[in-house]
């Protein structure tokens, strides 16, 4: 089992796609599932770097 800070990993990219603007709300939302679902998988050992360009598909 694997050990993996949920909060750091979760971070950067929404905050990023906000940058204090609410009308990138929906975009930071979209970025925030997506690291909550590859971080998840980071945690159970089934993360892969397809799972990165997944998010550039959307």
């Amino acid at each position: 089992e694997l050990s993996f800070s949920f909060g750091r990993g979760l971070q950067a990219a929404p905050l990023k796609a906000w940058g204090g603007v609410s009308a990138n709300f929906d975009k930071a939302r979209h970025a925030y599932y997506h690291r909550a679902k590859v971080t998840s998988a980071a945690r159970m050992g089934s993360y892969s770097v397809d799972m990165e360009r997944e998010v550039a598909a959307d």
